[in-house]
């Protein structure tokens, strides 16, 4: 039992020192919107990905490092007993819009979404041309 924690942790520590490239990006970008958590840590056995221990919930990045969806549901429906939820969100969909997946995390942990509106541009009015009249027709004027 004690070589299998030692095992465990051992395990954890690599995962903390080497993260996919996802959950670094995910990471900083947590660190950054000021959000607590645990990175790779331990919880009952298992190692999620990000453990909000605040909210009693779970972020985990789903790639193909270990995805298997039948130890997903067994996992799930354990912390769930133990009142903790889980969200998963694809590995890939921090490469291509992090900024959804920062805010569909925003909604998991019940923390108001922060839009940013942007400011629609002033117009600037628009120069009107002078049209250039050569010299030489100066003085003289169209004849309709």
């Amino acid at each position: 039992m004690a070589r299998d924690l030692e095992t465990k942790q051992a395990f954890a520590k690599n995962l903390q020192e080497n993260p996919t490239k996802s959950e670094q990006i995910l990471k900083n970008s947590l660190i950054k919107g000021g959000y607590s958590f645990k990175f790779n840590e331990i919880l009952f056995g298992y190692i999620p990905d990000f453990y909000f221990p605040s909210k009693k919930k779970i972020v985990e990045l789903d790639g193909k490092q270990f995805h298997n969806l039948e130890q997903d549901k067994r996992r799930d429906s354990y912390f769930a007993e133990k009142g903790i939820q889980t969200f998963r969100i694809r590995s890939r969909r921090v490469f291509t819009d992090l900024r959804q997946v920062l805010r569909s995390i925003d909604v998991f942990l019940g923390n108001p979404v922060k839009i940013k509106l942007k400011k629609k541009p002033k117009l600037k009015p628009k120069k009107v041309k002078k049209k250039l009249v050569p010299r030489v027709l100066k003085g003289f004027r169209r004849i309709k």
